[in-house]
């Protein structure tokens, strides 16, 4: 529901809907760091942890550019007890866009290899169009095996294999914040682990 349906349903202010979703955020900390300060003293002799990746499919912002922003998450919980370690978006919401690419022209960052880069788990706009480009070579066009043939010619064509994130010309970067490669996602997320 809209915060602003909720307010006329709930008959509250917005400043008072905003102040208890700031409760309710202060609390879920508070109960979070007291759960996980009993990890350290905790008798675990092997963790079984469970990985999902889930891509999430958000609205076009703009009325003339109706692409969606795909962002990717991973979550990780503890397979015996269910407690879930954390769920990471592929978004940084902290990073001017603008910035990066101005950084990135100036340190030529998108000449370099990618492990050679500064900015190489975020994507700039140079990554974008290249991957829309190699997209379009690949459509599919005909039956259900030449498409399964171009799905596996894409994959192949990619510099991580592994890799599934992908970038066609019905997809775009965010307005705001800048969108991490996902594989930085579930890496970084297990070193942190």
């Amino acid at each position: 529901m809209p915060l602003r349906r909720i307010c006329e349903v709930t008959a509250v202010s917005p400043r008072v809907l905003y102040e208890r979703i700031d409760f309710f955020f202060e609390q879920s900390r508070a109960f979070l760091a007291e759960r996980e300060s009993k990890l350290a003293d905790a008798d675990i002799r092997r963790l079984y942890i469970g990985v999902d990746r889930q891509e999430y499919a958000i609205n076009w912002t703009r009325r003339k550019d109706k692409k969606n922003i795909i962002l990717s998450a991973v979550a990780s919980a503890d397979n015996m007890t269910g407690y879930v370690f954390g769920m990471h978006t592929n978004f940084d919401p902290n990073m001017d866009a603008k910035l990066v690419e101005k950084e990135a022209l100036a340190l030529k960052d998108d000449l370099l290899p990618m492990p050679h880069r500064k900015y190489a788990r975020l994507w700039l706009r140079s990554d974008y169009e290249a991957a829309v480009r190699v997209s379009a070579k690949t459509k599919a066009s005909g039956s259900l095996e030449s498409a399964i043939a171009n799905t596996y010619n894409e994959a192949s064509l990619r510099p991580d294999i592994e890799s599934s994130e992908t970038m066609d010309d019905e997809k775009t970067l965010p307005d705001y914040g800048v969108l991490v490669h996902a594989e930085y996602t579930l890496y970084g997320h297990f070193m942190r682990l």
